[in-house]
């Protein structure tokens, strides 16, 4: 079957499709978010250096050196020196994108042990050096990597010599572990500036961080998120959730931000953070980044989207000012609800220390408010919507048909619903799918992430259609296991689904040998279970079978195994 003819044709549809005034608030807003993301890449022109320039600008932070802060951020102070009474830090989370020094997809934690170009700044060498030092896997990763570089430099002394040497020349154990690590890494200056699509007119930056500042700053993240929950109350988790919920109550409000993370700048951290705090932030962080124009430019922000710790300094100092106003506000990230009548007070202490308050997004009075995608209309309950963007996979369509099935009750997205069903190839009609039809859609917002909106998984892999042309009937086998599940087995037949296979870095391996894998065993250890070492973003979408009922659905190779 020709997938891509299926592509060009939903391209066309949605291309050509214009769309008639809503006959609601919720309408018009699935139709403007609809709008503001779908565009056919050629005419989306090169974000990037805007991005850059508006990153730049934001750098551009005041000063808040001998300045007196109102006294609100002087409670806060009070309160976050005392959230980090009693912290520690005694764990790490290893990156799952890139790093400074380009990974190509090989982002395995494998990769990472094994294989990849350790990078670290100068100030977070330390740090960095007794993390390892502490870490079973890294430790022997380090040992691994030295061996290497040792065998490379073809040195007159053996090993064991070399060894006896360091050791009569720095005595302790971790100087000269931190000496042969220095061996093994690649010093540099700082992070490296990229930018990712937000939307039809704007990018969304991020600093790509060295390996070694990552694992470092991610250990200081979780502690972060350790001082929220113990002394705030705060389990970060939890919070999209309960921002959900609140936003039906119309006395609170929410309020957004703009660039909050790169607005957060040195002289606030100072002011507010203990000094053992603050001056692990500023030999963790990346004091220079190395922007579109390949020069390395010193920035004012504490740190940007990106390192690992932003997002949990930014919701603790954003939490802390909050509760100085109101004890039962909520921030996640820059999102923040707190009582409506508080709202004034917050935006003014906000922009007394350089933070600037999105005001097309922060709804203080009025029936609409919206937060951690969820968003709510007092007259019309909860509105469904969804991110569409331009399709470019099989799987691209499915989404776009079923986002499309899910919004059948407003009239505009019923008639591209139905045109996009008419030029989907009669082999591919997935039928109806009533549990996906019935889910509360509130549910589908399961994997929140900054910006994000619906996690595929609850999504069926198959185009929901109102009916199946070409019906494709079970073996016995089938049948005979669907009965044993209590499943009535004529209701059931085979439709198309299509998953993701990813290229495989290297092979799974059953019976490991204790040498030659010891970088994939840290990786099972790590998952608790064996995992494939993949290649991000690189494989294609490949086809399997899916039972379904109308009302039910699952893989057919699940069912046979």
């Amino acid at each position: 079957m020709d997938l891509q003819s299926t592509i060009r044709a939903y391209q066309k549809v949605l291309k050509g499709y214009s769309f008639p005034q809503g006959n609601s608030f919720s309408e018009d807003f699935a139709i403007k978010r609809f709008l503001k993301k779908f565009q056919e890449p050629a005419q989306s022109g090169d974000l990037a250096p805007r991005c850059f320039e508006e990153w730049v600008a934001n750098d551009e932070l005041p000063s808040l050196r001998n300045k007196r802060l109102p006294p609100e951020w002087y409670i806060a102070r009070m309160h976050i020196h005392a959230a980090f009474a009693d912290s520690h830090a005694n764990e790490f989370r290893f990156p799952k994108g890139s790093e400074f020094m380009p990974t190509n997809g090989h982002n395995s934690l494998e990769a990472r042990l094994c294989a990849s170009n350790w990078s670290v700044t100068h100030d977070c060498f330390e740090a960095f050096s007794k993390l390892c030092y502490n870490h079973k896997g890294l430790r022997r990763a380090v040992r691994k990597r030295y061996n290497n570089w040792y065998i490379s430099k073809n040195f007159d002394l053996s090993r064991k010599e070399s060894d006896n040497l360091l050791w009569r020349r720095l005595r302790k154990p971790f100087d000269i572990f931190s000496w042969k690590l220095e061996r093994c890494v690649t010093l540099v200056y700082g992070s490296r500036f990229a930018s990712v699509p937000k939307n039809n007119e704007t990018d969304r930056p991020i600093n790509i961080e060295p390996f070694g500042n990552i694992l470092v700053q991610s250990s200081i993240g979780l502690e972060i998120k350790g001082c929220l929950k113990s002394y705030f109350n705060v389990a970060l988790d939890e919070v999209p959730d309960i921002h959900r919920r609140r936003i039906t109550n119309l006395d609170d409000a929410t309020i957004d931000l703009k660039s909050a993370s790169d607005r957060i700048s040195i002289d606030l951290c100072r002011f507010l953070l203990p000094k053992r705090i603050f001056t692990r932030l500023m030999q963790a962080r990346s004091p220079f980044v190395l922007g579109l124009d390949s020069v390395f430019m010193p920035t004012n922000k504490i740190s940007s989207m990106g390192n690992g710790f932003t997002f949990e300094l930014m919701s603790l100092i954003l939490t802390a000012i909050s509760r100085v106003l109101d004890d039962k506000s909520s921030v996640f990230g820059d999102d923040i609800i707190i009582k409506a009548n508080k709202a004034g007070k917050l935006i003014e202490l906000l922009e007394a220390v350089g933070l600037k308050v999105n005001r097309d997004k922060s709804f203080i009075d009025g029936d609409f408010r919206e937060s951690c995608g969820a968003n709510y209309h007092a007259k019309e309950g909860y509105i469904e919507s969804y991110d569409f963007l331009w399709p470019t996979s099989i799987n691209d369509c499915i989404m776009i048909l079923n986002k499309c099935f899910r919004l059948r009750k407003y009239p505009s997205f019923n008639a591209l619903y139905h045109r996009l069903v008419r030029c989907t190839p009669p082999a591919l009609h997935g039928g109806p799918c009533s549990s996906f039809e019935e889910l509360n859609h509130m549910s589908l917002l399961t994997n929140w992430s900054e910006g994000s909106a619906v996690h595929s998984v609850l999504f069926p892999p198959f185009f929901v259609t109102p009916r199946v042309k070409e019906k494709t009937r079970l073996g016995s086998q089938e049948r005979a296991l669907l009965e044993y599940l209590h499943y009535d087995p004529k209701r059931f037949y085979i439709v198309q689904g299509f998953k993701f296979e990813e290229d495989l870095r290297s092979g799974t391996v059953v019976d490991l040998q204790h040498h030659r894998h010891w970088a994939k065993y840290e990786m099972y250890l790590s998952a608790g279970r064996r995992v494939k070492d993949v290649i991000s973003g690189s494989g294609k979408w490949v086809s399997f079978q899916v039972l379904s009922s109308g009302a039910t659905y699952f893989r057919r190779r699940s069912l046979m195994k």
